[in-house]
């Protein structure tokens, strides 16, 4: 399964990272979602940015919320990153392709995911 399509660049490069850094995260949009089909693992996009030297444009870093069955948590992560992990039955990650451009209050469940996401630098 293709993971990003061109539609989903498209609508990345409005939202490169730190472009949403003053907005809460309740009032975030997620772009597309990332998922294990085979147990936990859900990522949601709401920014990104191809990695610098990634030609033609082959890894992109993602920021957006990840729930690993442990809680939810707001952080970085890369495609490659996706790509790269080994799953039971020898599956990959796939993407929600019925996902377009949810809230993220929609899916945030606790007070630190709804308030703003504290950056490091």
């Amino acid at each position: 399964m293709q993971l990003l399509t061109k539609e989903i660049k498209k609508a990345l490069r409005l939202f490169p990272l730190y472009s949403t850094e003053e907005t809460y995260t309740s009032e975030k949009v997620f772009i597309c979602k990332f998922f294990n089909p085979v147990g936990a693992g859900t990522w949601y996009v709401c920014e990104g940015e191809p990695v610098d030297g990634s030609m033609p444009e082959d890894d992109w870093e993602f920021f957006g919320m990840v729930d690993l069955g442990m809680g939810q948590e707001w952080g970085y992560f890369r495609l490659s990153d996706l790509k790269g992990l080994t799953l039971p039955l020898g599956f990959g990650v796939e993407r929600d392709i019925h996902f377009k451009n949810e809230p993220a209050s929609k899916y945030a469940d606790s007070e630190y995911s709804m308030g703003h996401a504290q950056r490091s630098n």
